[in-house]
């Protein structure tokens, strides 16, 4: 009997200082003296992703919106604009239709919709062209829009 009580005892304390110890590692844990991730590392992994992004925009990533600002264009019935990756267009009068990619359509960012071939170019919207893959617009009257990046006129 005396060395079951023993046993009990035993036991009772080891389960008590597994709890304690338990516990205070837990209320340690990512204090000032012992963080679950260093200052070192975050700063390493910061460098790596800027080095990174630099890399890509630096390799040829989207070409740069002009400095400027828009750039007015004049353009005539059965012209044909095409725009690169990045570029913005604003229609401010006249008629035209989207020029679409197999890639997707022209993001118009008033509206939040995409607009897909042959679809009207709304005035005064804000077209957002991703990617340089022959999206654009088609003048099917006189044209005055303004653009901002690179584009090409046909």
């Amino acid at each position: 009997m005396r060395k079951k009580r023993v046993v009990m005892i035993s036991l009772a304390a080891a389960l008590t200082l597994s709890i304690g110890g338990i516990a205070y590692a837990a209320s340690t844990a990512g204090t000032a003296e012992d963080p679950l991730v260093t200052k070192s590392y975050i700063d390493s992994a910061m460098e790596e992703m800027r080095e990174y992004i630099d890399s890509k925009v630096s390799s040829g990533g989207a070409p740069s919106p002009s400095t400027d600002g828009f750039e007015v264009l004049e353009l005539e019935e059965g012209d044909t604009l095409l725009l690169g990756g990045g570029s913005t267009l604003i229609l401010r009068t006249g008629d035209a239709k989207i020029i679409a990619s197999e890639n997707g359509g022209i993001s118009d960012t008033t509206d939040g919709v995409d607009l897909q071939t042959d679809e009207d170019v709304p005035a005064d919207h804000m077209l957002i062209i991703p990617r340089s893959d022959g999206r654009g617009i088609v003048c099917t009257t006189k044209v005055y829009a303004m653009v901002n990046g690179t584009y090409e006129i046909q």
